[in-house]
């Protein structure tokens, strides 16, 4: 779309029309788009100039939107006949705060209840034991895509797969994974930002209505098997586009 430009918010464009009279509404369309550069247009051989005697401004979804703020220049757009101003629009609140649609978390805190876990089912680095399905539930207003980043409490910089254990628990040599479509996720920074250190996507574009998330937490052997509490925890982060 043309002549449509940056609020400084991701997502959202705007775009200014005018129109030459002092009654009805400028279109947003055709020729009465306000321009950067300044295209010159006019007529000859009248004695009369109509100057513009409506604005309209229009915020525009550009692509996926970001919560965020945007100041605006208070002169938006300026009329010019020759070099003099005939007319300028002023915007009396040139600041505006942007709320990205989003879903309704259903699970802000989901307790996970792991069984007893014997040695003997994790025999080597790496074998995996003690399967327990868990789920996070949205309720999503208006379509959209969903992603998610997992983010390790214990270790915010962890990136790999394994959920350390807190420091309240006595266990040694073992982890958690969490599976997502039969795979161990990766952990990331908590952030929601689109494209965000593996973040990974749960719902693509257009979406909407209920949904419920499916995801596996299981023990993963880490090193030489110290008996004792293995707690874990780590949140999750939704991301709207």
């Amino acid at each position: 779309m043309t002549n449509v430009y940056q609020t400084g918010v991701q997502g959202i464009g705007i775009q200014v029309s005018w129109l030459n009279s002092i009654s009805g509404n400028p279109g947003m369309s055709g020729g009465n788009i306000v321009a950067w550069p300044a295209a010159r247009a006019g007529t000859t051989g009248t004695n009369m100039y109509g100057p513009m005697g409506r604005f309209r401004l229009q915020l525009i979804r550009t692509g996926p939107v970001m919560a965020g703020t945007f100041n605006l220049p208070t002169t938006l757009a300026v009329g010019k006949y020759g070099s003099a101003d005939a007319n300028i629009l002023l915007l009396d609140n040139a600041n505006a705060s942007v709320i990205a649609p989003a879903c309704t978390v259903q699970d802000t805190a989901k307790p996970v209840t792991m069984p007893v876990a014997s040695g003997r089912y994790l025999p080597s680095i790496g074998s995996t034991t003690g399967d327990t399905t868990f789920s996070i539930s949205l309720d999503c207003a208006t379509p959209m895509s969903v992603a998610i980043t997992f983010t390790d409490a214990t270790d915010p910089g962890n990136v790999g797969t394994t959920l350390s254990l807190s420091t309240d628990s006595t266990a040694k040599g073992v982890g958690y994974q969490i599976v997502y479509n039969k795979t161990p996720i990766n952990y990331g920074p908590d952030s929601s930002a689109a494209n965000n250190v593996n973040q990974f996507s749960v719902a693509p574009a257009g979406t909407v209505g209920p949904l419920i998330i499916p995801f596996t937490a299981r023990y993963v052997r880490t090193g030489a098997i110290t008996p004792g509490s293995a707690n874990a925890k780590a949140t999750f982060t939704m991301s709207y586009q």
